[in-house]
């Protein structure tokens, strides 16, 4: 089996070699050999994984044969041995192809897609352009296009292609001296100040800017670069990966960004003054700096500034990075991550990939070896995209060398099958240190086991024990000769176990559409309009106020599409550059299958990313045909709180799609504020109290739809960082909520609760947030309870309204409380008695409301004020002579509304008489004898009313 596989390798590899000669016909010669072995190496193949794999990579050969066919097709109609223009658009369910090679490619999902070579020579190749957005911005978009670029001290202004640099802009006029940045040196970390001599210019150690080299050849530029006393890791780490991609011949990606040049090459500033053309905020920007860089003391062997070890006087490294550090703030920029630093660099979209973490978070979306290789392997080899790693916090004792939250670059991607048939994957891992940090772990994974599923190699034999030869076996000898002492190859597995993330940039040639959308999100957590949902950021599972984009593929095709968040860098005077990017807040998206309609709620997703510390997020789809979905932008503890975030949001298509806007059905809005506290809080909608909920009367005009929202803020976590920690960990110290509209007289207070009262309600009690929505309200008014589940529970809230026609400032308003404004009275009755009484006493005629409640389920009561004077009930009561009838038995409580209560002087004696009956099926709280068990009373009034004598036991 090893026989086979090593056979089938060599015919790939005599398939790059035809058809790099422009040989199709031995291309496809060679492809065909190629996917027979394959073919017989899957049908012997036991292991299910490893058969799946073998079968994808026969069914690649055949899809490559057929492109091969064609173009030998072509060349032959032609009369030319060279490639003629196919159109090769469709050929695979992928995304379409970027024309760097015949030598086989893949698209951003990691699907063959084939490539057509133009006549010109490697070097001079038309590589397919980036798509660009050709939407016209808005004007509130040109602003905050224009407000981002002022990142104090600086001001990085849009770059415009039209006014691109010419060398003349460069060439100083008689008497110009050299030049230098307005805005003054760069900060310096700490460690950096106690190295630091001066600032120097290149030319004072090179004579003559002959000799200082912007442009050079050969292959081991990216293993020669270096940082030493800086903390910007991640920063060399871009620059090594995207220098690798160059030297690898898919033409100039990195080196092309700064001026002057000429003919396109970049080269030496006259005056010193160069622009560097950064991807920063949403859009290219012009960033200027001068060529002084900083020098370390003379005793010193530490180099200030990222450095080629072989030739210091290659500048253009240390110019590119001075320019991204003069965007970051200083060369005391603590670092962020490769990918977040190479999408400024060059554009490439960002995605980061955690390579360890909970398997049930499936937000994390975790990669898996073979998956991951299988995406990127090709794609690689075509420069279609960029690697680099980083490592999370490591003790001396478990990363082999390895440098703990510290970024790598990946300059190398090898495949090998071994004598023995082995497949070893392996990969180039260059460490921007100068010394130490380096791998000295194990050449390849543990070798006690047949089982391949964390894909360091493949064994043809991985149905067997016979999986034990030495490491060495799959470690071929041109891998054993690095070339630099920071590079050292390591296989994929170990990899997967010592690194925590990987960070993959990729071509944006790789699609065919681009769609962005640049917007400001403010992130206040109190009210400060009454018309605007900011209160609710941060309020966690509420997506009212978050800005949301449809995606809509209207055609009768599936396809794939990218979305990708970037978050603005926003630095005002005075900055803590240590909560510059990193560590400053999280941001997501989801995905509703919502028909591109608003969401209100985080539940229900179709998909969600991770809440990542990065200023970028990206999320894959597959949009099948017909379909639109809801992408929701989320975000948890962005700093600083009290200013507006900008953001740019891209989505990335292979075939036309619509990416808009979601429209708002509730464009009208109204907040109020309210609390449950110890006298105004009843409990949920089950509850005997549930009538001392807060309520609010809202008012229409005329018909209406209307949405409903209760919200809580979220406390922060213990640490006081994180609100995110404080929902994983369900932080049940916040009450599950309710919010109800309720069919009330003229929008009062509903004391009673029946099921013929709902206009609409929120259903299960939540945390946090909830919502109730109605479409045709009528005019008039109507009641809105907030409600928690238990009684004992006392928070803040926020109402917030959303109506489909415009609301007053009058029309959300409070109902009081029961009790506000007025004298309460209370009493508990423990006299185990059917009927009891307590006489009241007044000084003066008092309105009043009272309320008797059963301590017990199960009971029954009804109430009734009875005036011994002229021996009547003035309220309630059971016999023919009361006013207004026979009111019968309640259960659980009994209320008097709007009762009028005359001092003795005028009527006699006044008594509270209540009458109860114990239902036994319910296990009520009367005695053995069936006797009422204890209740409470409650007297609201506007004067004084007491009770002026003990309960006692009444015959009717």
């Amino acid at each position: 089996m090893g026989d086979i596989l090593r056979r089938a390798a060599e015919a790939e590899s005599l398939i790059s070699q035809a058809a790099s000669r422009k040989d199709y016909a031995a291309a496809l010669d060679a492809c065909i050999k190629a996917a027979d072995l394959y073919l017989q190496a899957w049908k012997t193949c036991s292991n299910p994984a490893e058969k799946q794999r073998r079968r994808e990579k026969f069914m690649q050969l055949l899809q490559k044969g057929e492109d091969f066919k064609k173009l030998k097709a072509s060349s032959s109609q032609s009369g030319s041995t060279g490639p003629q223009n196919v159109n090769v658009q469709g050929i695979t369910a992928g995304i379409a192809g970027v024309g760097l090679s015949v030598v086989s490619s893949t698209d951003a999902e990691g699907e063959y897609v084939p490539s057509v070579q133009t006549p010109t020579s490697m070097a001079q190749k038309v590589v397919k352009k980036a798509p660009v957005s050709q939407r016209a911005l808005s004007k509130s978009e040109e602003i905050i296009q224009l407000s981002s670029s002022k990142l104090a001290p600086h001001s990085f202004w849009p770059w415009e292609d039209k006014q691109c640099p010419k060398y003349t802009d460069f060439v100083p006029t008689p008497g110009e001296e050299a030049f230098t940045d307005s805005t003054g040196p760069l900060a310096l970390s700490v460690q950096q100040q106690k190295n630091f001599d001066r600032w120097y210019r290149p030319r004072e150690l090179w004579t003559g800017t002959e000799n200082m080299i912007l442009e050079r050849e050969g292959e081991d530029l990216a293993a020669d670069l270096s940082q030493d006393i800086i903390s910007d890791c991640s920063v060399v780490a871009s620059l090594c990966a995207a220098f690798t991609r160059e030297q690898n011949g898919h033409g100039s990606l990195i080196s092309c960004i700064i001026w002057p040049q000429r003919d396109g090459v970049p080269v030496v500033s006259p005056t010193g003054k160069y622009i560097v053309k950064l991807w920063l905020n949403g859009c290219y920007r012009k960033v200027i700096i001068d060529d002084f860089l900083p020098a370390s003391l003379g005793d010193s062997k530490h180099s200030l500034h990222v450095a080629s070890n072989e030739h210091p006087s290659f500048i253009l490294p240390s110019l590119l990075e001075k320019a991204y550090l003069k965007a970051m703030g200083g060369y005391d920029f603590p670092g962020s991550n490769s990918g977040t630093d190479l999408y400024c660099f060059t554009g490439w979209i960002p995605e980061h990939l955690f390579l360890k973490g909970n398997p049930a978070d499936l937000s994390l979306d975790l990669a898996e070896p073979l998956t991951l290789w299988d995406r990127v392997y090709q794609t690689w080899k075509s420069g279609d995209v960029l690697m680099t790693l980083g490592t999370g916090v490591l003790e001396a004792w478990e990363g082999h060398g390895l440098v703990g939250e510290h970024d790598y670059a990946i300059i190398g991607l090898q495949e090998v099958v071994s004598d023995s048939g082995r497949v070893g994957r392996w990969l180039l891992v260059k460490n921007p240190w100068k010394t130490g940090g380096n791998w000295s772990g194990p050449l390849a994974i543990d070798d006690d086991s047949d089982d391949d599923s964390d894909g360091d190699f493949d064994d043809p034999k991985s149905d067997s024990d016979e999986d034990s030869e030495s490491d060495e076996d799959a470690y071929p000898e041109e891998l054993a000769q690095s070339p630099s002492q920071s590079a050292v190859w390591i296989d994929l597995n170990s990899v997967f176990r010592y690194f925590d993330s990987i960070y993959l940039n990729w071509n944006p040639a790789l699609w065919n559409h681009r769609y962005d959308w640049h917007f400001s999100w403010s992130q206040l957590s109190v009210i400060t309009k009454p018309s605007t949902t900011d209160h609710l950021w941060n309020v966690p599972g509420c997506f009212w106020g978050n800005p949301q984009y449809k995606l809509i593929n209207k055609s009768s095709t599936p396809s794939k599409a990218w979305i990708l968040l970037s978050r603005h860098l926003l630095r005002k005077k005075d900055f803590d550059r240590k909560t510059l990017w990193n560590k400053s807040g999280h941001i997501s998206l989801y995905v509703f299958a919502t028909n591109g309609k608003r969401v209100y709620q985080s539940s229900g997703y179709l998909k969600r990313g991770p809440y990542v510390d990065s200023p970028q997020t990206l999320l894959r789809l597959e949009v099948p045909a017909k379909t639109a979905y809801t992408v929701v932008v989320s975000s948890q503890d962005l700093v600083p709180a009290e200013s507006t975030h900008s953001f740019t949001i891209s989505a990335f298509t292979s075939i036309p799609m619509a990416f808009e806007q979601v429209d708002e059905p509730y464009p009208h809005l109204f907040t109020v504020k309210g609390s449950w506290t110890i006298s105004a809080t009843g409990g949920n909608t089950e509850s005997r109290e549930y009538g001392r909920n807060p309520m609010f009367k809202i008012s229409l005009s005329q018909s209406a739809n209307l949405q409903i929202g209760l919200s809580i803020h979220a406390k922060p976590s213990e640490d006081g960082k994180s609100v995110g920690k404080a929902i994983a960990a369900e932080n049940t110290a916040s009450p599950l909520i309710h919010v109800a509209l309720l069919h009330s007289d003229g929008g009062k207070r509903v004391h009673t609760l029946a099921r013929n009262k709902f206009l609409a309600n929120s259903g299960e009690y939540k945390r946090f947030f909830t919502m109730c929505s109605v479409q045709q309200v009528p005019r008039g008014a109507y009641t809105i309870v907030a409600s928690t589940y238990t009684s004992d529970q006392y928070a803040p809230f926020t109402i917030t309204v959303g109506s489909s026609v415009p609301l007053g400032q009058s029309d959300l308003t409070v109902i009081p409380n029961e009790d506000a404004g007025l004298h309460t009275t209370s009493s508990t009755c423990q006299v185990p008695a059917k009927t009891s009484s307590i006489r009241l006493y007044m000084t003066r005629l008092s309105k009043g409301k009272i309320r008797v409640a059963k301590k017990s389920s199960g009971e029954y009561l009804r109430i009734g004020v009875w005036e011994n004077g002229r021996k009547r009930w003035i309220a309630g009561g059971w016999d023919d002579d009361v006013a207004g009838g026979d009111d019968g038995f309640v259960e659980g409580v009994a209320r008097l509304e709007d009762v009028d209560l005359r001092p003795d002087r005028e009527v006699g004696e006044t008594w509270l008489v209540v009458d109860s009956m114990v239902n036994e099926g319910f296990g009520g709280g009367g005695d053995a004898s069936g006797r009422a068990g204890a209740f409470d009373v409650t007297i609201l009034s506007d004067n004084v009313v007491k009770f002026w004598s003990d309960w006692v036991e009444t015959n009717t």
